[in-house]
């Protein structure tokens, strides 16, 4: 299965579906291009258009590597361009995939497979996180799963109002966040991608395991050590 791309080359004139995909590419972290359909192609990349365009398109080369995608123009949540823009190649079942969260009123999330960076960006809906962590067990197969969330503001609340069925799967890991906006204040970064970058330096830090979910949640309380 074909990690998330970097850039999406949209090839569209249905405006409300540009507008639609952009969103939900934004969301992912992923830069986005826009073309007409009859516009030239890049000499590699992931093109996405919709069935109809799609024949509009001009002829790829031979040489060319291109990924070229084509969707419903009704293509509305991020669970279906999720399956689009993973579906092609040979399905690859991953040892570890480790999703850290920078908690707070604006969330950064970072997810990487084997090392590997996935995506990473910044919601302020705990519906739209646990809506791609749905959408990432079903895309990203793995043999473990670990969320590592930061021990600051707004953790709890997030934990308690994901569902049992999505904290199921992952094994939770608490991890001290001292100082790791500050790392990047220097930078004049934009907030959100801070939060994102945030939220990579937590999935990168130790943690602490908690074996048993539901009584951390009930009372709060951590384990004497970590794993």
């Amino acid at each position: 299965m074909h990690p998330l791309p970097r850039k999406v080359y949209i090839y569209s004139m249905d405006f409300r579906f540009y507008y639609r995909v952009i969103s939900l590419l934004d969301q992912l972290g992923i830069a986005s291009e826009h073309h007409a359909p009859n516009d030239a192609l890049p000499h590699s990349g992931t093109i996405l258009t919709t069935n109809k365009e799609r024949k509009l398109l001009p002829v790829v080369s031979d040489h060319a590597k291109i990924d070229v995608i084509s969707v419903s123009c009704s293509l509305r949540t991020q669970e279906q361009l999720l399956s689009h823009l993973t579906r092609n190649g040979k399905t690859t079942t991953h040892e570890e995939v480790i999703i850290g969260i920078d908690p707070g009123k604006h969330i950064g999330v970072y997810v990487e497979a084997d090392g590997v960076e996935l995506t990473r960006f910044v919601t302020t809906e705990i519906s739209y996180l646990e809506e791609y962590l749905r959408g990432l067990f079903l895309q990203i197969p793995a043999v473990s799963y670990k969320l590592k969330i930061g021990d600051g503001t707004g953790m709890f609340n997030i934990l308690r109002k994901l569902s049992p069925g999505i904290l199921v799967k992952l094994s939770l890991f608490i991890v001290n966040e001292s100082k790791t906006s500050s790392i990047f204040k220097s930078q004049n970064l934009p907030r959100v991608l801070k939060n994102g970058l945030s939220a990579r330096e937590i999935a990168h830090r130790i943690g602490i395991h908690v074996i048993d979910v539901d009584s951390f949640l009930k009372d709060g309380k951590l384990p004497l050590q970590s794993p």
